[in-house]
């Protein structure tokens, strides 16, 4: 699935206006994405610090 894009993951994995999108969107809408790439960045150098 690494030749996915992740817009063509959630489209096949939620229904149209069904619970998981409504869950997506929300996730979404709040920031969530820039959470993750916040945390894995963290994740990342606190690795390259610890060798």
């Amino acid at each position: 699935m690494g030749d996915v894009a992740p817009d063509d993951l959630r489209r096949r994995a939620a229904s149209p206006n069904g619970t998981t999108r409504a869950a997506s969107t929300a996730l979404q809408s709040g920031g969530f994405g820039a959470l993750i790439e916040a945390a894995m960045l963290a994740c990342w150098d606190r690795a390259v610090e610890l060798g």
